[in-house]
């Protein structure tokens, strides 16, 4: 015999598959909220979830370092070469967070509380700026075409 569903089971069950979406790799049922933001996709979210897609990325990480670890670590040797302020900058910087000499302050330019320390000049180890990550790139960004020019 037949069950019939009521009214509020259906609407239960239509609120949930609305916020419920298939990962195109685990092919599991999961929270829209488990799927990365993309605005290029339905429903403004990847159609892989968040763990399969960091286990996609941890992936392709190991195989690209694998493939090329000798270029990465020579590569990292000519920079400490080159810069050896940078690595001694950084490291003054985490001494001094450390120590609670030098505290993080949120982004000078957006008020983004999560920031790193951008320096203008690596020989004044301690003189910071304060900016979020898209902030610094754009930064950076502006000084490589300035650079250029």
């Amino acid at each position: 015999m037949a069950i019939r569903k009521t009214t509020q089971q259906r609407a239960n069950r239509g609120a949930n598959t609305a916020n419920m979406r298939v990962c195109a790799v685990c092919k599991r049922r999961r929270r829209l909220s488990s799927f990365p933001s993309d605005s290029t996709q339905k429903y403004g979210r990847s159609y892989k979830c968040k763990d399969c897609q960091r286990e996609i990325g941890r992936e392709r990480y190991h195989r690209y370092y694998h493939r090329n670890i000798e270029e990465t670590r020579e590569r990292s040797r000519l920079d400490r070469k080159e810069r050896p302020e940078l690595p001694a900058a950084h490291q003054k910087v985490f001494k001094a967070k450390r120590a609670g000499k030098l505290m993080r302050q949120p982004c000078e330019v957006c008020g983004a509380k999560r920031t790193i320390a951008h320096h203008s000049d690596y020989f004044k180890p301690l003189k910071v700026t304060w900016l979020c990550h898209s902030c610094h790139k754009k930064v950076h960004l502006q000084i490589e075409r300035e650079e250029h020019l």
